[in-house]
C-alpha cells in the first residue's frame, strides 16, 4: 500500500470519527457575598467559585443540542444513554485562596447494547476521578451488565484521606419475576461509594460487610396497585428500617394514592399520600391517619409561562436534600415530614414551615423564580430568596445570572452574581 493510499484512508477515518462526535463545554464563574455581623471582610464573606467543563461524545449522544450535553454529568445514576463519553472539570481556586484547593475531575460513560440477532441487553461503564495538588483525591469505577432480565453492577471506591487510603465495594443483583417485578440484593463492602450520599467515603473496612439492602420494585396486584420496597441490614445496627410503598394509580381519573408505611427498630410510621391531577396542576395532600400534615400545590399556571407552587407543613418542619442551598430550590423541592424517603440521613430539617414559589420565563431568554419562607405564627416571611437568568440574544452561548436572600429582619444574607459560557466543535 503506498504512503497516497494509507494517508486516504487515514483521513477518512478521521472525517468519519468527527462525523459522529462533538466536543462540548461550558464555562461558570461566580461570585457570592455573605454578609456577617461584625463585618469582615474575608474569604469566608466574599467567596468565588469558577468551573470548566469539557466533554466528547461519540456516537447517539452527539446527535443531541450542545446545551443539553453540556448539562449533563457523566456519573448521574438518571443518566442511562446509550453511547460514548468523556468528561473534564476543573474546579479553579476559591477567591484569596490558592491553587492547592483546585480540583480536577476526569469522568467516562460507555453504555452499549449487547447484540446477538436483536439487541437483548446492555452494558454499561463508567470511571470518575478526582486529583488536586496532593495527588489522586478518589477513583471511583463502575461495570454493570443487563441482560435477559438480569442485571448485575459493581461499584469500587478508593479514597485518599490523611490516615491512607479507604477502600468500598458495592455489589448489586437484580432480576425479574414471571409477574413483572424485580427482586434485588445490594451489598456494601468497606466504605459508602454512592457518590450522592451524604456518606459518601465514610470510613469501612473492606474486609467487612458494612450494609445490605433488599428491594422489590414493580409488583403489581388487584389491578391498580403497584409496590416497591426497600429493607436494609448495617453491621453496625443490624436491622436499620424497612420501606414499604403502594401506589394505586388508576388508568382514568385524577386520583392517584400512595401509601407509605416505614418500620424502624422502635417504631412504625404509615403516611398516605393523595395525589389530585387537576389537568395541570397538581395537588398532594399528605395525612397518617389522624390528621393532615401537609399539603402542597404545584404548577397553577397564572399566565403564559408563569406559575405558582406552595408546600405547607401543618405538623412539624418542611425537609430538603441535605447541604442544598435554599436560594437554588423552589417550593416543589420541599418534604413533608411524612413523606421522606430513606436514609432519613439524606436529608435534614428546615426552619420553615411554608414555602411559596413563582417561577416564570419571559420571551424564551429571561428566566426568574421567587420564594417566600414562612414560619408558623409569623406573619411576616423569615426569608425572601430570588433566582434569575439571563441568556443572550444575540448568542446562545452566554447567559447571566444572580441570586439573593434577605431576612426582612436582619438584611442581606447571600447575594450571587454569575456567568456561563458555552462552546462546541464537531
Amino acid at each position: 500500500m503506498n504512503k497516497k493510499a494509507l494517508t486516504l484512508i487515514v483521513l477518512l477515518l478521521v472525517d468519519s470519527t468527527i462525523g459522529y462526535g462533538r466536543i462540548v463545554g461550558n464555562w461558570t464563574t461566580s461570585v457570592s457575598v455573605q454578609p456577617q455581623m461584625p463585618s469582615v471582610i474575608d474569604q469566608t464573606l466574599v467567596s468565588s467559585s469558577s468551573t470548566l467543563i469539557l466533554r466528547l461524545f461519540l456516537g447517539d449522544l452527539a446527535q443531541s443540542p450542545s446545551r443539553a450535553l453540556s448539562r449533563l454529568f457523566l456519573t448521574d445514576p438518571s443518566f442511562t444513554q446509550l453511547g460514548f463519553a468523556l468528561q473534564m472539570i476543573w474546579r479553579a481556586p476559591a477567591l484569596l485562596q490558592g491553587f492547592e484547593s483546585s480540583l480536577l475531575h476526569f469522568q467516562g460513560y460507555s453504555k452499549q447494547q449487547i447484540i446477538m440477532e436483536y439487541p437483548v441487553g446492555t452494558l454499561l461503564w463508567r470511571f470518575a476521578a478526582a486529583f488536586s495538588s496532593g495527588g489522586l483525591r478518589y477513583f471511583w469505577n463502575q461495570a454493570a451488565i443487563n441482560y435477559g432480565g438480569v442485571a448485575m453492577s459493581s461499584e469500587l471506591l478508593l479514597l485518599s484521606t490523611q490516615v491512607g487510603v479507604l477502600a468500598g465495594l458495592s455489589l448489586s443483583f437484580k432480576g425479574n419475576t414471571f409477574e413483572g417485578a424485580a427482586a434485588g440484593i445490594n451489598l456494601l463492602l468497606g466504605t459508602e461509594t454512592d457518590l450522592t450520599s451524604p456518606g459518601f467515603g465514610t470510613e469501612g473496612n473492606l474486609s467487612e460487610w458494612n450494609r445490605i439492602d433488599l428491594t422489590i420494585e414493580g409488583a403489581s396486584f388487584l389491578e391498580w396497585v403497584h409496590c416497591d420496597s426497600i429493607t436494609r441490614f448495617t453491621r453496625t445496627n443490624g436491622f436499620e428500617y424497612s420501606r414499604w410503598d403502594f401506589y394505586y394509580e388508576p388508568d382514568t381519573g385524577p386520583l392517584s394514592l400512595l401509601l407509605t408505611l416505614r418500620v424502624l427498630p422502635d417504631e412504625e410510621t404509615t403516611a398516605l399520600t393523595a395525589l389530585l391531577d387537576l389537568d395541570g396542576p397538581a395537588l398532594y395532600l399528605y395525612t397518617n391517619f389522624q390528621s393532615l400534615r401537609g399539603l402542597s400545590l404545584q404548577y397553577i399556571e397564572l399566565m403564559n409561562d408563569w406559575y405558582l407552587s406552595s408546600t405547607v407543613a401543618l405538623e412539624g418542619k418542611l425537609y430538603k436534600r441535605t447541604g442544598a442551598s435554599d436560594i437554588d430550590l423552589r417550593a416543589r423541592d420541599y418534604l413533608i415530614d411524612t413523606a421522606l424517603k430513606d436514609p432519613i440521613s439524606n436529608y435534614e430539617q428546615t426552619d420553615y414551615d411554608a414555602v411559596v414559589s413563582l417561577e416564570g420565563m419571559s420571551d424564551g431568554a429571561l428566566t426568574i423564580a421567587g420564594d417566600l419562607y414562612f414560619r408558623k405564627g409569623e406573619a411576616m416571611p423569615a426569608l425572601l430568596t430570588s433566582r434569575v437568568n439571563f441568556d443572550i440574544g444575540l448568542s446562545k452561548n452566554l447567559a447571566f445570572s444572580s441570586g439573593i436572600a434577605l431576612d426582612p429582619r436582619a438584611g442581606l444574607k447571600l447575594l450571587i452574581l454569575g456567568v456561563e459560557v458555552w462552546f462546541h466543535a464537531y
